[in-house]
């Protein structure tokens, strides 16, 4: 990702390769927090961070339930 403080969808969408509705519905949801700026919604830079982080552990988790 590149060197921003925060991101519209379209980009967080390619930057974590993902589809452009996931990403809409991620922040419909609340699951990826955004904020608006007049007509633009920005997700913060430690929004995806913490995304990806959170995603991460709920793996670690899943597979620790595995064994």
């Amino acid at each position: 990702m590149e060197n921003k403080m925060g991101f519209r969808p379209r980009e967080v969408a390619q930057a974590l390769g993902l589809g452009i509705t996931l990403v809409r519905s991620l922040i419909a949801r609340g699951e990826l927090r955004s904020i608006k700026l007049g007509r633009a919604v920005i997700v913060p830079r430690s929004e995806v961070e913490r995304f990806i982080a959170a995603r991460m552990a709920d793996r670690q988790i899943e597979r620790q339930g595995e064994r």
